[in-house]
């Protein structure tokens, strides 16, 4: 199992008015690429997030949820380097934030290439927009607990 150092851009975000959140993903690639002199650093920012992957999504019937959802949102966006191989980044982050609480799901994002480019992906099985049983999901960085609860496995 390969063990990763994990830089947090979490009071940040929390800071930053709600239209600009979305920017909130990106802030964390720059504070990994500012903290680690390893790290090489990238001509330009790039944006690892794009549109909601929940945006057609209609099994948590958001207009039946108390609060407000921010669709287009990225919340408490987390990236971590493996200390082996700095060139392999990955990052993950609430998509979709609610008002009163939790997200509509967590999508994550994985490069090879040091953060010059990136795949994002949807977390599957937590959220019922991906394929799971909660209807929001929260703290992206603890879900591989989560889903190791679920399967019976001992926590590290």
């Amino acid at each position: 199992m390969m063990k990763f150092h994990t830089a947090r851009i979490h009071g940040v975000c929390r800071l930053i008015s709600l239209p600009w959140r979305s920017a909130c993903p990106l802030l964390g690639l720059a504070a990994i690429l500012l903290a680690s002199a390893t790290l090489p650093a990238l001509a330009q920012p790039v944006q690892i997030s794009g549109l909601s992957p929940f945006a057609g999504c209609t099994a948590d019937n958001v207009g039946n949820q108390p609060g407000t959802n921010y669709p287009e949102t990225e919340i408490e966006p987390w990236i971590d380097a493996n200390p082996s191989d700095l060139q392999n980044l990955i990052a993950g982050w609430q998509q979709d934030r609610w008002s009163n609480g939790g997200a509509r799901g967590l999508v994550s994002a994985y490069s090879a290439d040091g953060g010059v480019n990136w795949t994002s992906v949807v977390v599957p099985g937590i959220t019922l927009c991906s394929d799971g049983d909660y209807t929001r999901a929260s703290d992206p960085w603890e879900w591989r607990f989560w889903r190791q609860r679920r399967a019976g496995q001992p926590l590290p």
